[in-house]
């Protein structure tokens, strides 16, 4: 079974996080996690290869605007029953406005 979260990216320089953890009652188990990007042309790239985890905290900088997908699979084990509780952001970038010419000092 797979699940996903999809995000659309305007601005290079946006962060995307996430934070995750997978239980079956009290036990610990893992699930598969990766990342991947889709531009315009529809060409995907890996940003996070898939590897197996109980639980994961990351992030990084997105050097492209497009499609992001983060992507969760427990197809390897799909007899045992899991919880996936997640959290995922998508931060734009911090931008500064110029100094207005309307600024008073006091």
């Amino acid at each position: 079974m797979l699940f996903m979260v999809l995000l659309s990216v305007d601005s290079i320089n946006s962060y995307i996080a996430w934070d995750f953890s997978v239980t079956q009652g009290k036990i610990s188990l893992d699930i598969g996690f990766s990342v991947e990007y889709t531009n315009s042309a529809g060409v995907k790239t890996l940003i996070l290869p898939y590897r197996r985890y109980e639980a994961d905290q990351g992030n990084f900088c997105t050097c492209m605007a497009g499609n992001y997908k983060l992507i969760w699979d427990n197809s390897y084990a799909s007899f045992f029953k899991k919880v996936l509780r997640y959290k995922v952001d998508c931060i734009p970038p911090v931008v500064e406005s110029p100094p207005s010419d309307n600024q008073v000092e006091g």
